[in-house]
């Protein structure tokens, strides 16, 4: 496979009969570059599509297939997917941090991950005064202290953060 055709998405549209076919041939080698990269995008929309698919009433479907990924392994893309889902569609705040909420029963690292993620956000979103992300963030922080994800006293710094100059926050 030829590298400069790569980019930031994962490279171009391979259909998913050749897709499968190149994998049965990459399957004896597993240690190769091209392999690799392979798995990692199937787990890369994987993950996606299944954080993309989660609503109220599917949760409970959800969360089977989002344990069978490897999800030690895609931690950093689940964080990343369930931020940027968030984003847009504040409305499903509550059933993302749901979902952190039971990933984080099995793997608490994810859960840190997400936090840690969400608080540089909000420090980002505050500095360049954006006032939709920064939203955004607050009430992800705020959903994910009311799953039992993150403390209450993160919940309790934020207005004491926000009480200063935008280029001198606090927390």
């Amino acid at each position: 496979m030829n590298n400069s055709n790569l980019g930031k998405s994962g490279g171009v549209y391979i259909p998913p009969f050749k897709l499968a076919r190149r994998m049965k041939e990459l399957e004896e080698d597993k240690s190769s570059v091209e392999y690799q990269r392979l798995t990692w995008d199937a787990l890369r929309k994987s993950i996606n599509d299944l954080v993309n698919k989660v609503n109220a009433a599917n949760i409970k479907n959800i969360i089977p297939e989002i344990f069978a990924e490897n999800l030690i392994l895609g931690r950093g893309l689940f964080c990343r997917f369930c931020m940027k889902s968030q984003m847009p569609s504040p409305g499903f705040t509550a059933v993302f941090a749901a979902l952190v909420a039971v990933v984080n029963t099995k793997f608490p690292e994810v859960g840190e991950l997400l936090l840690r993620r969400i608080v540089l956000q909000l420090k980002r979103a505050f500095k360049n005064n954006d006032k939709p992300q920064l939203l955004a963030a607050v009430k992800f922080i705020t959903h994910l202290v009311n799953q039992q994800v993150a403390h209450e006293i993160i919940a309790l710094e934020l207005p004491h953060c926000f009480a200063g100059e935008p280029y001198r926050l606090q927390c």
